[in-house]
């Protein structure tokens, strides 16, 4: 078995983009809310309702996998830190600037730029990615963003969590015990402020992420001993499939959002250290594909949805059949994949 370190595991990379794909349909049955038809078909299903769950595997993935690329390298060298920051600032910032231009043209153009000028600070905040920090968050500004926002936090931080992590995690059973009182601290921020559901973004969305975040650091700690310590690694493919249907049973049947995030943390690690018929099944090319791509598919298909939506209620809303709604949907989703393509090829990659 060959450790995370330096290699990219293409079933990891399938999982982001299903990952973004859930996302992305979470989202695009705000453009179909007059639409009674499909909203009582399709968007009626619990697993399509809960979606917004899966930023959460995001956030832990992205936490193991900035670990593995860089914590047992790190130094705090202002050099290397600087490095770090604008390597990760390159990754995200140019498709969130034409993302939020694009949303900011077309408010401008079709609601008034009274209504830009309005809210000038929501917009300054997205600039600077801390529209989640604070409560200048305004939803018209490419709301998936958000995240992003936390996510930008998290690199800042990213010093300072790698050595508490590595000062914290070295023994496997200190990384177990710490994930679990991170759990519980965020089990008490959704009880307390989310009533049973992780779906906060602009108020303590940067809490729901670092927490996560330094959860996907530990967790590679436990990857990285049992590489070294672990001679069958079989059990993982069982502990792969598991997860995986036990995240969607948990979309459908469990209130408390908090076991999503446990299991995606047991899927992460699984996935890492699997090379059995799921992880395999995983490594297929369209879906290796999507993950590529996924980065842009978040953040694109809100404009794509906006537009939709507008359009529809500038029709008068015209009730139409549940088979031309989801051919319609699925016409939007195949724009949305199409022009995340041309974007992953021309504006991340260059």
């Amino acid at each position: 078995m060959v450790s995370v370190k330096n290699r990219r595991i293409d079933s990891l990379t399938s999982m982001r983009g299903i990952a973004a794909c859930l996302v992305m349909v979470f989202h695009l049955r705000y453009a179909f809310f007059e639409v009674s038809s499909i909203n009582l078909s399709l968007f009626s299903i619990k697993i399509f309702q809960k979606a917004y769950l899966w930023v959460d595997y995001f956030f832990v993935l992205s936490g193991f996998v900035l670990a593995s690329r860089y914590m047992e390298e790190f130094t705090w060298s202002f050099n290397y830190i600087k490095n770090f920051l604008i390597h990760r600032l390159a990754r995200i910032y140019p498709l969130h600037f034409l993302t939020l231009l694009v949303f900011v043209l077309y408010i401008g153009i079709f609601k008034g730029w009274a209504y830009v000028f309005e809210n000038a600070n929501s917009i300054k905040a997205q600039l600077f990615l801390i529209q989640s920090w604070q409560r200048h968050f305004v939803e018209d500004w490419n709301y998936p963003s958000w995240s992003l926002s936390t996510e930008w936090a998290a690199y800042l931080l990213f010093p300072v969590l790698v050595a508490w992590v590595k000062f914290t995690s070295k023994k496997i059973y200190y990384s177990v015990a710490l994930i679990l009182v991170y759990f519980a601290e965020l089990y008490n921020l959704l009880v307390v402020y989310g009533d049973g559901r992780m779906d906060f973004t602009h108020y303590y969305g940067l809490h729901r992420c670092i927490l996560q975040f330094v959860i996907g650091l530990t967790l590679f700690t436990i990857h990285r001993e049992l590489v070294i310590n672990v001679k069958s690694f079989r059990i993982f493919d069982f502990t792969s499939a598991l997860a995986l249907v036990s995240l969607f049973l948990i979309l459908y049947f469990q209130p408390l959002d908090l076991w999503f995030s446990i299991v995606s943390v047991v899927l992460v690690l699984s996935l890492s250290l699997s090379n059995g018929r799921v992880s395999k099944l995983l490594t297929i090319r369209p879906l290796v594909f999507l993950g590529e791509i996924s980065f842009s598919i978040y953040l694109w298909h809100a404009i794509f949805g906006k537009v939709f939506r507008d359009s529809y209620k500038a029709l008068g809303s015209p009730q139409i059949s549940v088979l031309l709604a989801l051919m319609e949907f699925c016409a939007l989703l195949g724009l949305v994949i199409c022009i995340s393509y041309l974007s992953h090829r021309w504006i991340e990659i260059g």
